[in-house]
């Protein structure tokens, strides 16, 4: 069954609400499994960190375009799961763990369904009349309320995948 997680690089305080990024991924079985659990290489890897060799130009891309793909080539790879839709959810400082949760869970039954009727994530979306919740300015203490708060969903992500558990 699908899942979503809170990705704490995409999760920040923005104009006075907490945007946290969403990733939802599918798992072995779902419909689409196999486009987005792909083979890439190993970022951990010496070989990686040490770099590409070739010439590149001045913006940094390889001027050898066969050599570079050859290098990716000869890289150790890992197999991983990539999101198959990546949602940010506004929400105050106020608000609690379980109402991020359930609106995790409503945008991931949202492009889920949209995945089984063919349609792609903007398709969704744009389909979808949301409340507008407006940005806000904090006084001190509220700042250090939805501070707080940031750490706190940022922690999400991290612990609902090392727990295994699910935003159901």
């Amino acid at each position: 069954m699908a899942y979503a997680k809170i990705d704490e690089s995409g999760t920040v305080l923005e104009r006075g609400l907490i945007r946290a990024r969403v990733d939802m991924y599918l798992e072995p079985g779902d419909p689409g499994y196999d486009e987005h659990y792909v083979n890439v290489p190993d970022e951990s890897s010496r070989e990686f960190k040490a770099g590409y060799k070739g010439a590149v130009d001045a913006a940094g891309r390889p001027k050898d375009m066969d050599g570079y793909k050859s290098w990716l080539g000869s890289l150790p790879h890992v197999w991983r799961n990539n999101p198959f839709v990546c949602h940010f959810v506004r929400v105050g400082h106020e608000a609690t763990t379980e109402q991020l949760a359930a609106l995790a869970q409503e945008a991931l039954d949202e492009f889920l369904a949209g995945r089984r009727e063919g349609k792609t994530p903007n398709e969704v979306w744009r389909g979808k009349r949301r409340p507008v919740t407006l940005a806000r300015n904090l006084d001190a203490a509220g700042q250090k309320k939805a501070e707080a708060k940031l750490a706190t969903v940022k922690s999400l992500g991290t612990i609902l995948a090392a727990r295994g558990r699910r935003v159901e």
